[in-house]
């Protein structure tokens, strides 16, 4: 991520990342880790996980669930994911799970865009291809 984004850049735009983040003034800052963090603070209790299994979405990492959550809260037309490329070991596990989570955001008229990802968000709802 480049300099911490000042929240002035970002008006117009709810505003949630992981409560370590460098954001200035963020909406929501999810804490998921056991990490000090900024407020407000979202913790797993504020989170319906138990109705996003339910439903059966892979909650297996951070971003999955922050996208999960907001596509189950039903106020968004569309979500950018900034910040989180998806280079790292970890993603690269996970790249299934977040690819049945941007169909579920899909499949309930959610746009997503993510900035600098290495999925490839053309081929993701065809049933994905090799990486």
């Amino acid at each position: 991520m480049p300099a911490p984004y000042q929240r002035k850049n970002l008006k117009g735009y709810g505003v949630w990342t992981l409560g370590t983040s460098k954001i200035i003034s963020a909406d929501r800052y999810y804490e998921l880790h056991g990490l000090p963090s900024a407020e407000p603070i979202y913790r797993f209790k504020d989170i319906p996980i138990d109705e996003l299994h339910a439903i059966g979405l892979p909650l297996s990492n951070s971003i999955c669930i922050m996208v999960a959550h907001a596509v189950f809260e039903g106020r968004f037309e569309s979500i950018c994911v900034r910040g989180s490329p998806l280079r790292s070991y970890e993603y690269r596990d996970k790249q299934a799970d977040l690819a049945f989570i941007c169909g579920y955001a899909k499949g309930r008229g959610v746009h997503i865009y993510w900035e600098g990802s290495t999925l490839d968000m053309i081929h993701i709802y065809m049933g994905g291809k090799d990486t």
